[in-house]
């Protein structure tokens, strides 16, 4: 046999530093493209269908990444930045961003086409050129109006290792550096690197999935059936093994030296003889086993939007407030939702909005703390001709769809008048106009603020109030749900489809009082799940971060302490259950025997 030492996957151009591949950048936009820099051509925004067509083959990649992206913008939004994903087209599918900043106008919205040959050198055509990783900032674009933009993209490879599409995210403020540009493109690639890695584990959810690091932490995993036969392997794994789909398409054999079972550790070497493949391999590695799912849960297919559903569950109070917005979902009500931080106000509007008018139709946030009286007329209504070119408001920009008022409470007193004419008869009068024009929308507004304390106050309108409160809806902190250990369940499915909360564990969870409600659920959920390995997470793996001592909440060290408790009569359990068979009881618990005699010792079980 001959020792295989690598294929090229590349495409014969030789690698540019970046620098270089931007000034080439350049002049394929001059020589190739024929583009005129100062030219301000209007950003090309494909149709609705077009759009659709763009999503259905990555929507499920698109589903993966909902959270993935969620989280990442929640890390670089304070600095201005929009988060975008598109296709290998350079067509923005997803786009997380705050309304007020006006990132539409930048084409930082669904449907906007990103690629070299429509906008010139930025961080998403450039990248999928490329097929790498880029920093696109300020004067390095081509065109002059994109140069108040900073853009890091990073590509997004599939479970094949085929490019996907493109990970962005780009800000127009002028506080971003380099410094702040390089924070923003290190979390971007660990969010690309997340997305990936959950696209591949879900591809190949009934294979046996094995890390080639034995710490687990490289990204470059592989897929085996249960014959101990290579069937997949991610962008990295191909990079390090030098294998590619022809390869992998002829059965890689593995050939044991010294594991005793599976997993298996890729750190041997990769053999060809002719038509024939052998991996070498040694011993035992992080792994993934597969796991069906029980049957009681959701399907495996994540929700790419919020579903009424999945956030309401059995709480009753929250089953009747959705049957009376069905009730009078003809009635065009405005909707109030009300609730502590973190119960997931917008949430639910937003899946509110999918319900009645569904979510292929604008979704438009206005975050009223935000609102000044500059520009107020422009961000809000528009401009219509006197002067200057048209500019649609985000009134008017909710035409057909849901004006998303978030957190009213925070809309300034003398602000408030212009609002009126806007709920009560969805007409709005854009600068330069003087015909008021009607807008067809829902109208959902969400509020942390007792307002009719603040109408008591004189800090809130009343009549704007009245206006709001066509229909109240409040939602509880998880402290007075009745339904929290099926809310944990079903969470923990939205985060993971193949992940299994054991009952104990359930119990653990429901033990707590949740002061930050979802938020802190969510986050807590997220920690346990990545530091359970095999998905199946028992009382054992319970190992949250918590703040200190809130209203109505235990300590950390208490919660420690309820966790440890429960630990250890979930392991005596399983030890009497078993006639005190160690190896029957690891088995049960979904643990090895050495991980269960240091559970033991550590909880003083002995079993004579």
């Amino acid at each position: 046999m001959v020792a295989l030492q690598s294929i090229s996957h590349s495409t014969g151009r030789a690698v540019l530093d970046e620098a270089e591949a931007i000034a080439a950048s350049w002049r394929r936009c001059l020589d190739q493209y024929g583009m005129d820099p100062e030219r301000d051509d209007a950003i090309q925004i494909v149709t609705r269908r077009e759009l659709r067509d763009a999503l259905n083959p990555l929507d499920h990649l698109v589903s993966i990444a909902h959270r993935e992206l969620d989280e990442l913008h929640g890390l670089v939004a304070s600095s201005g930045y929009a988060v975008i994903l598109t296709d290998t087209a350079g067509i923005a599918l997803t786009c997380h961003a705050d309304g007020d900043l006006g990132f539409k106008k930048w084409g930082l919205s669904p449907g906007a086409v990103w690629s070299e040959a429509c906008e010139g050198t930025n961080g998403v055509g450039l990248c999928l050129a490329e097929q790498r990783a880029f920093t696109v900032h300020r004067q390095e674009h081509f065109k002059s109006r994109y140069r108040v933009m900073t853009c890091n993209a990073v590509p997004i490879f599939d479970a094949f290792g085929d490019l996907a599409g493109a990970l962005d995210v780009s800000s127009c403020s002028l506080d971003i550096d380099r410094r702040l540009a390089a924070f923003a493109r290190a979390a971007t690639e660990r969010t690309a690197s997340a997305i990936e890695d959950a696209s591949f584990r879900y591809a190949y959810r009934r294979n046996w999935i094995v890390s080639l690091d034995p710490s687990g932490t490289s990204g470059a995993l592989c897929a085996f059936d249960d014959s101990r036969r290579l069937v997949g392997a991610n962008r990295k794994a191909r990079a390090a093994l030098g294998v590619d789909n022809t390869l992998i398409a002829t059965g890689i054999e593995v050939h044991e030296t010294e594991f005793r079972d599976f997993p298996l550790a890729l750190q041997g070497s990769l053999f060809v003889d002719g038509s024939r493949a052998v991996l070498q391999v040694a011993r035992s590695a992080p792994f993934s086993p597969p796991i069906e799912r029980p049957a009681r849960r959701l399907p495996l297919e994540p929700a790419r939007a919020p579903d009424l559903a999945y956030l309401v569950g059995s709480e009753p109070t929250l089953r009747e407030a959705i049957r009376r917005i069905g009730a009078t979902a003809s009635l065009d009500l405005p909707l109030l939702i009300s609730g502590e931080t973190g119960t997931g106000k917008k949430t639910f509007a937003e899946a509110v909005h999918n319900s009645l008018v569904g979510e292929e139709h604008p979704f438009v946030t206005v975050a009223c703390a935000t609102l000044s009286e500059v520009a107020f007329d422009e961000t809000m209504f528009g401009i219509a001709g006197a002067g200057h070119a048209s500019v649609r408001g985000l009134v008017d920009l909710a035409a057909g769809g849901t004006l998303f008022l978030d957190e009213v409470g925070d809309i300034p007193l003398h602000l408030q008048a212009r609002f009126l004419d806007v709920i009560e008869l969805r007409q709005i009068k854009p600068s330069g106009s003087h015909t008021p024009v009607t807008i067809a929308m829902r109208i959902i507004c969400t509020t942390q603020r007792n307002l009719p304390a603040m109408v008591a106050a004189g800090s809130f309108r009343a009549d704007l109030y009245q206006r709001l409160c066509g229909l109240a809806v409040h939602l509880p902190p998880i402290r007075e749900r009745q339904d929290r250990p099926a809310l944990i369940e079903a969470m923990m499915v939205s985060i993971d489809p193949l992940a299994h909360l054991s009952a104990e564990a359930v119990t653990a969870l429901d033990a707590y009082s949740w002061p930050g409600n979802l938020r802190e659920l969510d986050r807590t959920l997220k920690i346990v799940r990545a530091l359970a390995g095999d998905r199946r997470i028992g009382a054992e793996d319970i190992k949250v971060s918590l703040p200190s001592k809130a209203p109505g909440s235990e300590t950390r060290t208490e919660l420690h302490a309820l966790l440890g408790s429960t630990e250890r009569e979930v392991i005596v359990d399983k030890l009497q259950a078993n006639g005190a068979d160690v190896a029957k009881a690891a088995r049960a618990l979904g643990v090895s025997r050495a991980t269960l005699y240091r559970r033991m010792r550590r909880f003083d079980i002995k079993t004579t």
